[in-house]
């Protein structure tokens, strides 16, 4: 077994150093996030002329961000004041700072080493015995800072494709392997007598087929996503997600854009509770709980219709989404419907949830966001309607960006 472990170690970091070496001859085809600088720039200049940034559906693709730019400068061309004059040649240079045409193959390529190191006193105390069983749940923000978002020790990344056309793209990452109940406090390998070589094994970040045209765009594969606002987080999937594998399409025609998309995800159950105690389940239907939820042998489905009226000074999103996890992983052709109610259709068992989101810019400098959320939605408690037993649960955001 620890020749077996060697010789993988082995073979990854050989295929590393190739896969480094062969970079210079790859292409280019990105995509942007919310904390991207050539979004968050944008998104700024729109707040200082008083607009609203028009999309709340990420990622965006480098003709979004150049024809974003040139309705902005189309909207304020006419305005005489001094901030306007401010703003304009700025996004003339940001347009040509992007060096955007269409159809035109583009060829570029990424690839980084980088440490880092987290320091500080806040280390939970083990308990005797060993591991602290409960760590993660005491100190909750511990996973997600010390390793989902600690930066890659090596990046690399490889895309081609036509600039506002199509394109393709995959990306990797190497970071120490995360050990449950542990800490780590840099994202170097560690090295072990089983294992010298300690890396993650899931190193793929994204890889996905993307196309655009037609007021249509669409990518299929592995892709980051945020659906919200740029400036805010979100109870729909957003930009604390590492990834997510899924189907997604969108369709733009004057103020209003439809975002759908189709994703898989893993069904696991959580073994250790809050104080280390087993999960326990609800069951449905008063059916047993491993009929019911399958752990291991079904993958959860996850759908999501979303729908963005965007003006000058204000925009409106309504969302639907709802997760399914159904005995040998039946499927629906209504789990892939871009307009379609699920709540009225038989689609068997799901979870349905829906997402209300506004923004609206009073003045120049300034926006308001709000965000209402609803998990389950029951017609009873809201309508006097009869309906199932699952309670309706509210969530609400409310941000001011300044």
């Amino acid at each position: 077994m620890e020749k077996v472990i060697h010789r993988t170690s082995t073979v990854f970091l050989f295929s590393t150093i190739l896969f480094i070496v062969s970079l210079p001859q790859l292409f280019a085809y990105p995509l942007y996030m919310p904390d991207d600088r050539e979004v968050s720039e944008l998104v700024a200049i729109y707040n200082r002329a008083g607009y609203v940034f028009p999309p709340a559906s990420f990622p965006l693709s480098t003709a979004d961000i150049h024809e974003l730019a040139g309705r902005l400068i189309d909207n304020i061309s006419g305005d005489e004041s001094d901030q306007s004059r401010q703003l304009l040649p700025m996004l003339r240079e940001y347009r040509r700072a992007l060096n955007y045409a269409p159809n035109r193959v583009v060829q570029g390529h990424e690839y980084s080493l980088k440490g880092a190191a987290l320091f500080s006193d806040d280390s939970p105390p083990v308990e005797a015995g060993g591991e602290d069983p409960v760590a993660h749940y005491r100190f909750p923000f511990d996973f997600y800072h010390r390793f989902v978002e600690f930066p890659d020790m090596a990046k690399l990344a490889l895309w081609a494709g036509k600039t506002g056309s199509s394109g393709m793209h995959i990306s990797a990452g190497i970071k120490r392997e995360y050990l449950h109940n542990t800490s780590p406090e840099s994202n170097l390998f560690a090295y072990t007598e089983d294992d010298p070589f300690k890396i993650e094994n899931y190193f793929l970040r994204s890889g996905y087929l993307a196309w655009r045209g037609g007021g249509f765009e669409g990518w299929f594969g592995r892709a980051p996503v945020h659906y919200g606002d740029a400036d805010f987080n979100s109870f729909l999937p957003s930009a604390r997600l590492p990834w997510l594998d899924a189907f997604t399409y969108r369709y733009s025609l004057g103020p209003l854009t439809m975002t759908s998309y189709f994703a898989t995800l893993e069904n696991r159950q959580v073994t250790n509770g809050p104080g280390g105690t087993a999960e326990v389940l609800p069951t449905i239907d008063e059916r047993p709980e491993p009929e019911v939820y399958d752990f291991g042998r079904t993958i959860i489905f996850n759908s999501m219709h979303r729908f963005i009226f965007s003006w000058d000074r204000f925009r409106f999103g309504v969302t639907s989404a709802h997760v399914a996890a159904r005995e040998n992983n039946a499927l629906h052709l209504g789990d892939l419907f871009p307009v379609f109610s699920w709540h009225n259709a038989v689609v068997g068992h799901h979870n349905m949830h829906i997402v209300l989101d506004a923004a609206y810019a009073p003045f120049r400098g300034m926006s308001i966001y709000g965000q209402a959320g609803w998990d389950d939605i029951n017609a009873a408690d809201l309508f006097g309607i009869p309906d199932s037993g699952v309670p309706t649960i509210g969530a609400y955001l409310l941000g001011l960006s300044y």
